[in-house]
């Protein structure tokens, strides 16, 4: 039947939020969010705009980044590039059982954060270890 094929509304919104991993927003407040259309991806755009986020979020005393990714099982070009190019670390993993549900694949919740510090400028720590 259609109803066991797809979650149900309120199935969505229920499993979703026990699926949620939690956020260390004490230790990583900060938070930025790029979309980019298709024909601007690929231009460094994401760097520059983080760039330019990271020194806003120093400005403002904040030390820390969060942001949760989703990722289809062995998709990880998002989480390799959050963590080679703009120094975010995985601090956690969560499966995600609703998309699953929808796409027939399984999904994955991969939770992110980034240690500022004020002599980097803005740009990622190339000591740190990704």
């Amino acid at each position: 039947s259609r109803r066991s094929a797809q979650p149900c509304a309120r199935e969505i919104i229920s499993r979703s939020w026990r699926e949620a991993l939690p956020i260390p927003r004490d230790q990583y407040p900060g938070h930025s969010h790029f979309n980019f259309e298709a024909a601007y991806r690929g231009q460094g755009l994401a760097g520059r705009l983080a760039f330019i986020s990271r020194r806003n979020h120093l400005e403002k005393g904040i030390r820390g980044l969060h942001q949760v990714i989703r990722e289809q099982e062995g998709e990880d070009s998002v989480y390799n590039f959050e963590c080679r190019d703009l120094g975010y670390k995985l601090a956690a993993v969560k499966r995600q059982t609703v998309w699953d549900k929808m796409t027939g694949k399984k999904w994955f919740a991969k939770l992110l954060v980034c240690d500022l510090s004020p002599e980097s400028g803005g740009k990622p720590d190339a000591s740190d270890e990704h």
